[in-house]
């Protein structure tokens, strides 16, 4: 908190002199448009960040201004007689806290005394998730940007903040952050102009986005929901409720991303996804010179099992299955549902040798399963299954995914006509 204050101190500092002109601008008619934007933004962000640096007397003192602005610009408030001499007075104010808060501190920093009775520590608990979720804070406010991508930073998010919303859209293109934060009110495009514009992006549809500002009314908020938000915050916010938001939208978001990726019933990869980490690993093989194999694996007679036994049970020998050959391969090897009966799994770093034994492995613990087929009956019948097996080791100077998955059919193929529940790796 005492590094908070130092910081906003001289953040406000830095805006004063443009405040103290526009209002001296004021006195003009017609009211100037620029100048009173100049002091809606100056108030704006001490409303919005002074609660967080522990100045709240001064938040509220500025959050009074940029309302008297707000109305000044509307017309309801005589720019001229009423308006300009209540923000000089604003102004005022605002030098005179700070003033003596920043001789405080000083003072207090020369002394080695961060434990002023008006300073307390933000507690926010450290993320333990593996996944470190990548998070952009776009605002124009330097000490709001530094507060929230601390608090972020604590609880294990990877931060990275952008002050111009002219420059937001080239780094989010860039970085593809996991959930933006974006400022309501900020110079040059505010912050529904931007989100349309991220929304505009087809790869940032899902990208949660949360936006920040001073003013809490329903108007601001359905403006923001129309324009693609999925979330409101009011400044000044707190830090563990900002950190329980960005949780809860990554969640879900991960969930959606996980239904997208994964088939329903096996939870393996689908096709199409296999398809996309098919072609990356198969660049990478070819950029750095290992090897990788692929196999398909097709159930033996699967139409007669759900004929004989019903499609509950051909469901459950799937996804038994599915089970089977993930408990064998590797944690480094993808397995995918390729088909309605169909698994293809892609070995990464194995080579001829390695493909025949992992092959070899989930051939015989598929064979060996015994299938319940009534398992809620006293005598339980079991079934077993077989497969046929088909596979191909990479050609890193000639294969793409085309070829690559041909070659691999090729020998499932050959595994079927030689008469099914056979290995034939190419």
């Amino acid at each position: 908190m005492f590094d908070a204050k130092i910081v906003f101190l001289k953040e406000i500092s830095s805006q004063l002199a443009e405040a103290n002109t526009a209002c001296a601008q004021l006195g003009k008619e017609p009211p100037d448009q620029a100048a009173l934007e100049t002091l809606e933004f100056f108030f704006h962000r001490i409303a919005g960040s002074a609660h967080h640096a522990d100045f709240s007397t001064l938040g509220h003192l500025a959050a009074i201004c940029e309302s008297m602005v707000i109305q000044c610009k509307k017309g309801t408030i005589p720019t001229s007689t009423v308006g300009a001499g209540i923000f000089l007075e604003g102004i005022q104010a605002v030098e005179a806290v700070l003033k003596r808060h920043a001789e405080n501190l000083v003072a207090a920093q020369k002394r080695g005394d961060s434990k002023d009775s008006e300073m307390s520590s933000i507690s926010l608990p450290i993320g333990d998730d593996e996944t470190q979720f990548r998070v952009m804070i776009v605002d124009d406010d330097a000490f709001t940007t530094g507060f929230i991508k601390d608090c972020l930073e604590k609880a294990n998010f990877l931060v990275t903040i952008c002050n111009r919303s002219m420059q937001a859209l080239q780094m989010i293109d860039e970085e593809r952050p996991d959930l933006i934060v974006l400022d309501v009110l900020m110079p040059e495009i505010d912050g529904f102009g931007l989100c349309q514009r991220i929304r505009q992006n087809p790869g940032m549809l899902l990208t949660p986005i949360i936006f920040l500002t001073r003013k809490d009314n329903l108007e601001q908020r359905i403006r923001g929901f129309e324009v693609g938000g999925n979330d409101y915050m009011v400044k000044p916010f707190e830090p563990e409720e900002l950190v329980a938001r960005v949780r809860s939208h990554l969640s879900r978001l991960s969930t959606l991303h996980d239904m997208a990726i994964r088939d329903g019933l096996t939870r393996c990869y689908n096709q199409r996804h296999f398809k996309v980490r098919l072609e990356q690993e198969i660049a990478r093989a070819k950029r750095y010179g290992y090897e990788a194999s692929l196999l398909i694996i097709d159930i033996d007679r699967f139409k007669a099992i759900n004929d004989t036994h019903g499609h509950l049970v051909g469901d459950m020998v799937v996804s038994t299955i599915a089970g089977l050959i993930n408990a064998t391969v590797r944690s480094t090897d993808m397995v995918s549902r390729y088909g309605g009966d169909e698994f293809a799994v892609l070995l990464i770093h194995a080579g001829r040798s390695e493909a025949d034994l992992l092959a070899s492995r989930i051939f015989k613990r598929i064979k060996d399963f015994p299938f319940v087929v009534d398992p809620e009956k006293e005598i339980k019948k079991t079934i077993y299954v077989t497969v046929s097996l088909g596979g191909a080791v990479l050609r890193r100077q000639d294969d793409g995914v085309k070829s690559f998955i041909e070659r691999a059919d090729q020998g499932l193929y050959q595994a079927k006509e030689a008469g099914r529940d056979q290995i034939r790796l190419l």
